[in-house]
C-alpha cells in the first residue's frame, strides 16, 4: 500500500491503485465536472477492468478502457501534494496515510476548540 513517501517520492504504480480500489470497494472515481454543463467525468471499475468515461452532457461517447497505470500516471503527474492526496482517496488510498495540511490541521483545531 501506498504511503506518505510514495506520493511526495517517486509516486504510486499501477497495482497500489488497483488493490487501493478493489480494497475499498470503489466502483466509480470522479474527476472533474464540465465547466458547461456541470456533468461529471470519471473513471469506473467493472468486471475487474478499468474504464474512463470522458463524456458528459455536452458530447457522448463510451468508457474507454485503462490500465491501473493510466490511473497511476495521473495521480502521480501532480506535482501539489494536497491536490495528489485528494485524488488518492478518490481511489481508495487510507485517509490515514495522508498527511495533514495546513489547512485542514486548523480546521480539525478550530472544530474541537468550537
Amino acid at each position: 500500500m501506498a504511503n506518505k513517501q510514495d506520493a511526495s517520492g517517486v509516486g504510486v504504480t499501477g497495482e497500489q491503485v488497483r488493490d487501493a480500489v478493489v480494497k475499498a470497494g470503489i466502483r466509480i472515481i470522479k474527476q472533474h465536472q464540465c465547466s458547461i454543463c456541470n456533468y461529471w467525468v470519471f473513471w469506473f471499475f467493472e468486471n475487474g477492468q478499468l474504464f474512463f468515461n470522458p463524456s458528459c452532457k455536452c458530447n457522448r461517447s463510451g468508457g474507454l478502457r485503462r490500465t491501473w497505470q493510466d490511473a497511476a500516471d495521473w495521480i502521480n503527474l501532480h506535482s501539489n501534494e494536497s491536490k495528489k492526496w485528494e485524488i488518492m482517496q478518490k481511489f481508495g488510498f487510507p485517509v490515514e496515510d495522508v498527511p495533514e495540511s495546513e489547512d485542514t490541521h486548523e480546521q480539525r483545531t478550530t472544530e474541537s476548540n468550537g
